[in-house]
């Protein structure tokens, strides 16, 4: 029997986040769908000088502990990418806490524990208005290059140097813009009125040609009003 063929199990994974998010004191846990996932989101209780952290917990399918263990993982890095660029502040995985079979009626486990859970707490505002633009990204395609750009723009977040941080994003933005497929012609500017460049013969008149890597850039800033 090939692995797709193979029964699968539901699994219930748990990862410590490092950022300075936090859910309002108002809310205890936010529950949500990331794609088909139910996800749970809970402050990490925090002692005086200790470190933020946030409690993600998800259940996904697999068909054994070593393959839940990989799709944990991957989901996870996913997840956290996807945080990151909706709240513009840095989201990462500290470390994995647990992981266990989820199946109802079980008597034994198949079960991964990863170490000791440190007590913390965040800052920031995460709550479920956030969390439905995060649910909302999930139900389109993540291509390559959206991955690409959201682990740019999660370096970008998690920099301390400014100059990084504008680095890291505008490569988030580049490659963005160098995936998309923009309707129609563009026609070259003058650089310096910024009007339509026209050729001196009459008969050419404003000649057109699909965008260049700058051009489209310009395009998708537009798109989501930022020029």
């Amino acid at each position: 029997m090939s692995t797709s063929e193979e029964k699968r199990s539901r699994w219930l994974a748990a990862f410590l986040l490092k950022t300075n998010l936090r859910l309002p004191d108002d809310l205890e846990r936010l529950d949500g769908r990331y794609a088909n996932l139910d996800v749970f989101i809970k402050n990490v209780p925090r002692a005086h000088g200790e470190e933020y952290f946030l409690d993600l917990k998800f259940v996904f399918n697999a068909v054994n502990l070593e393959e839940a263990h990989d799709v944990a993982e991957e989901l996870a890095a996913e997840i956290t990418h996807t945080l990151s660029f909706v709240s513009a502040v840095s989201v990462r995985v500290h470390r994995p806490v647990f992981l266990i079979n989820w199946d109802a009626g079980m008597t034994m486990r198949d079960q991964y524990v990863y170490g000791r859970y440190p007590i913390v707490e965040p800052k920031e505002s995460l709550d479920a208005t956030m969390w439905r633009t995060v649910s909302l990204m999930s139900e389109h395609e993540v291509t390559p290059a959206k991955r690409s750009a959201l682990r740019w723009h999660t370096r970008g977040t998690r920099a301390s140097i400014f100059e990084d941080q504008f680095l890291y994003h505008f490569f988030a933005i580049e490659i963005l813009a160098g995936a998309e497929t923009f309707i129609g012609k563009v026609v070259d500017k003058c650089p310096h009125c910024r009007g339509d460049l026209a050729c001196p013969n009459p008969h050419c008149g404003k000649p057109e040609h699909r965008p260049y890597p700058k051009q489209k850039i310009a395009l998708l800033l537009r798109e989501v009003g930022l020029s």
